[in-house]
């Protein structure tokens, strides 16, 4: 059962990563690909996610062990954790290489929180 669990979210991701290729759009962290690609969804809005970035934060990610289907009865993937993860994976390789903060302030709360 395991196993078709796991198959069953490779398919799910795989097919909302091919609806992200058709419309790359990045719809989180007030489209700030920097932000975003470092630190994933907003923790306001979702401080449970199921994935988070890992460095170098070009695509690479970590599932979160709370999740299904790590845990069988954690919790479940919401449309928001597939569709930021799908635009995760197509928006934040084309950097190559992720750079550091130059700003002022932290970059969530510059020019304004998000």
């Amino acid at each position: 059962m395991r196993n078709l669990t796991l198959v069953s979210l490779a398919f799910l991701l795989t097919a909302s990563f091919g609806a992200a290729a058709q419309n790359p759009h990045l719809s989180y962290r007030a489209q700030d690909p920097f932000l975003f690609c470092r630190d994933g969804q907003d923790p306001k809005k979702e401080p449970l996610p199921c994935w988070r970035p890992t460095p170098p934060y070009v695509g690479t990610f970590m599932l979160m062990p709370y999740c299904q289907p790590i845990m069988q009865y954690g919790k479940r993937w919401t449309n928001d954790d597939r569709r930021s993860l799908a635009e995760y994976v197509q928006v934040c390789p084309v950097a190559e290489q992720s750079g550091q903060w130059q700003g002022d302030g932290r970059p969530e709360s510059t020019p304004f929180d998000h």
